[in-house]
């Protein structure tokens, strides 16, 4: 059976914790694997944001479909609202979702379409999460300091 994939990057900004985490779950993927998988997610950051092709279809009325929304919301998940996001000749589907531990951090999402490309639209997000700015002004003189900073956060 096929697994889910997931890329997460997680950044401490001060004392905050956020995940950007892309998804990927394959039609045929267990439920409870991709389950635990965003509970591992949930239980390390409090700021969330995954997003992907999930193969949930929302404008379905499925049990199944059903049964993530349930998940979702278990999670204290909010869904960014999109149009059908998966396009073939003879249907439309709604798969790549935008899901958010804090949608009013999210100032600006949607979708474009990449016909000739792929079935798929592109999503995107922009959040917005606000950090302490930094008491220490960067100059040539103390770049150094600059960059232990940045190795710190993303090494």
């Amino acid at each position: 059976m096929k697994q889910t994939e997931l890329i997460v990057l997680e950044v401490t900004i001060n004392t905050t914790k956020l995940a950007l985490t892309v998804a990927y779950r394959p039609p045929q993927a267990c439920f409870k694997i991709f389950e635990d998988e965003i509970g591992k997610i949930m239980g390390v950051c409090k700021h969330v944001i995954i997003m992907g092709d999930m193969n949930y279809d929302l404008l379905s009325s499925k049990p199944h479909i059903q049964k993530f929304r349930n998940m979702i919301s278990s999670y204290n998940l909010s869904i960014c609202q999109l149009q059908a996001t998966y396009h073939t000749p003879s249907s439309h589907s709604w798969l790549d979702l935008i899901l958010t531990t804090h949608p009013e951090h999210v100032i600006k999402h949607g979708q474009l379409s990449a016909s000739g490309i792929s079935f798929h639209d592109l999503i995107f997000g922009a959040y917005s999460f606000s950090m302490k700015k930094s008491s220490t002004s960067f100059n040539k003189k103390n770049l150094h300091i600059l960059a232990n900073i940045l190795v710190t956060y993303f090494c």
